[in-house]
């Protein structure tokens, strides 16, 4: 069967079949998995269902083989919630008591939160940091992502190693946003660095204003935006819900 035009997800897995010399029915029952979650999306690439975060995580810990050469798209946040955006799952899945039904048990880490901390947006993230074994239960974990704090731009309100459980922009539904805490992911100039930051929201008489939490003079270079979420280049893609200071991984 061919593989162009195959998504990554799909790319990756018949790569670890090829390397381990494994039958998807073999992986799928390695991994502790239903082999329908293998073979139906590899029996037909036009199959809605793509496989969870949770799934890829398990096939890369078993198999030893990373993710990373797989998913190289320039925004990080985008690529590494790719697998749990709105319309991912078969609705029939849940029903599906053999099915892959762990999405709602963790939150993915998107990445390290850190003011002038860039890094290469091909990397993914799951291979340096593990889900956390935390879920909302106002919203489903397609529409969730937590941030690793990795430096102390972000005191009082978090600290360095804290992590922030997120609602992805497009979500949140609320009419006020002046003052709230939020997710600021920028982009190098040739789109091959982002940082990430946490900034408080404020908006100003024409545009919003977007400030580190830490009023020491080197996080103090404020962001302007003259309306959200942003630009390509500069953009919200999340408003912080929760800090967690002593998260639960698996």
């Amino acid at each position: 069967m061919g593989t162009e035009g195959e998504s990554a997800t799909l790319l990756y897995l018949r790569h670890v079949l090829d390397e381990t010399g494994m039958s998807p029915s073999a992986l799928a029952k390695s991994v502790g998995i239903s082999s329908t979650t293998l073979t139906r999306p590899l029996n037909n690439s036009n199959y809605k269902f793509n496989l969870s975060t949770s799934t890829m995580e398990k096939i890369a810990k078993h198999t030893g083989i990373s993710l990373a050469p797989f998913f190289e798209n320039a925004d990080l946040a985008s690529k590494t919630l790719a697998l749990l955006k709105p319309g991912a799952y078969d609705p029939e899945i849940w029903k599906d008591p053999g099915g892959d039904n762990e999405p709602h048990k963790s939150t993915v880490v998107i990445g390290r939160a850190g003011y002038g901390i860039w890094y290469e947006a091909r990397i993914h993230i799951v291979d340096f940091f593990p889900s956390i074994l935390l879920t909302s239960s106002h919203e489903p974990a397609s529409e969730c992502f937590a941030v690793y704090i990795a430096d102390s731009h972000v005191e009082p309100i978090a600290s360095f190693n804290d992590y922030l459980f997120c609602i992805r922009w497009n979500s949140y539904k609320t009419a006020n946003l002046d003052g709230m805490p939020v997710i600021v992911e920028r982009k190098s100039e040739d789109g091959r660095l982002i940082e990430l930051t946490m900034r408080m929201l404020r908006r100003s008489k024409n545009s919003w204003i977007l400030q580190c939490a830490n009023r020491k003079k080197e996080f103090q270079t404020p962001i302007e935006l003259e309306s959200l979420p942003g630009t390509d280049a500069t953009r919200v893609i999340g408003i912080v819900n929760y800090v967690i200071r002593y998260p639960i991984l698996p």
